[in-house]
């Protein structure tokens, strides 16, 4: 997950917290259809009549998502994961910390979803 969004199988959760910010997270219920690009594209290319079967899911979203700290911290999070070097990964640590203790990362800095 880490970027504040998520679709478990229906009915499977009560309440989730955000696994990058902590804090629990809103849900809509009981959704069908593709959860993902592979099944938006499954259905898309499907035969006429043989649609491809979905099952119900929840959708879980962190109300910060959209807040400029929530995406850098994402962001970081993900480099800090693929990150091998010690060094450079307890950086990317202290800085993800420091955002999240802080909830602040200045607007002036753009942060595309593709970093």
């Amino acid at each position: 997950m880490a970027n504040g969004n998520f679709t478990p199988d229906a009915g499977e959760h009560e309440s989730m917290d955000c696994d990058l910010c902590g804090d629990e997270m809103g849900v809509t219920r009981g959704h069908t259809g593709p959860r993902s690009s592979i099944g938006a594209l499954a259905k898309a290319f499907a035969e006429p009549g043989e649609e491809p079967k979905f099952s119900a899911y929840d959708h879980f979203t962190c109300a910060h998502r959209e807040e400029q700290w929530h995406k850098a911290a994402a962001v970081i999070k993900r480099k800090m994961e693929k990150e091998i070097s010690p060094t450079l990964k307890k950086i990317f640590q202290d800085d993800l910390a420091q955002i999240l203790e802080s909830r602040y990362y200045p607007d002036d800095v753009y942060i595309s979803k593709f970093s």
